[in-house]
């Protein structure tokens, strides 16, 4: 066995939680590096590996816009690879996997297995926080990604997988319209906010910056509405609702 890449882009944390606990089952007995998209080396080559692991989360039923624009940046890898990819949702995937094989395929990433998992959903906690449902990850959920890692390391197979169409991705349309095209305002509570500027830095779309008193203030046109500002700010001084703000969050 050679050296496996374990690569992923995460919101606010579930799909980086996912990844690491790969990594620590598998760094005991292979040679595996795992880096976030956002904090790859200078000049990453991703040739010198044998295997891929490749993670993102979902966003309105595709890969994460900055997992998809990191693949469309990179050069056509020179061979090809055997790639594991893998998802967060909140609920259900609809056909991000497919979306996902799809530009991983064009870069000479050979999708050979495909899993999603469901988390607790990022985006339900702060909209309708008194479904328990959104709290919780799916039962068994290490289980599944033990098995998972046992048959991707026995695969020798460089055969795409591509995952069929799923016919309820139409019936999902209009709320991921809705979920592209409206967005949320995202509120600050001054008397809570220390400005720490957490939030700022850690936007995967630089679509926060300083105001002129030092508080955050974000570009809705750039937002993703991952919400990673809202579940990691220290002080909870920022939420969905201008009057309230969350009671937990995820971390």
């Amino acid at each position: 066995m050679g050296r496996i890449l374990l690569l992923y882009f995460s919101g606010v944390g579930n799909t980086k939680r996912i990844a690491e606990n790969m990594y620590f089952v598998l760094k005991q007995t292979y040679e595996i590096d795992i880096y976030s998209i956002e904090k790859l080396p200078a000049n990453f080559d991703i040739e010198k590996y044998d295997k891929l692991m490749i993670g993102s989360s979902t966003i309105h039923s595709e890969p994460a816009k900055p997992m998809k624009q990191y693949l469309e940046g990179i050069d056509k890898l020179s061979k090809p690879i055997p790639a594991f990819l893998f998802i967060t949702c909140g609920l259900y995937s609809e056909n991000t996997l497919r979306v996902f094989s799809r530009y991983c395929l064009d870069k000479n990433m050979i999708p050979v297995m495909h899993s999603a998992y469901r988390c607790s959903a990022t985006d339900g906690v702060l909209l309708a926080p008194g479904i328990r449902r959104f709290w919780h990850d799916e039962k068994n959920l290490e289980r599944r990604i033990q098995h998972d890692i046992k048959k991707f390391i026995k695969l020798n197979s460089l055969q795409p997988e591509i995952p069929h169409y799923k016919w309820y991705g139409i019936l999902n349309f209009p709320n991921k319209w809705l979920g592209k095209h409206m967005r949320f305002k995202i509120y600050l509570h001054n008397r809570k906010c220390i400005k720490c500027g957490k939030c700022i830095k850690n936007c995967p779309m630089n679509a926060m910056d300083k105001t002129g008193d030092g508080y955050p203030e974000i570009d809705r046109s750039i937002c993703i509405n991952c919400y990673r500002c809202i579940h990691h700010c220290p002080k909870k001084a920022l939420s969905l609702f201008s009057k309230k703000t969350p009671k937990k969050t995820l971390h």
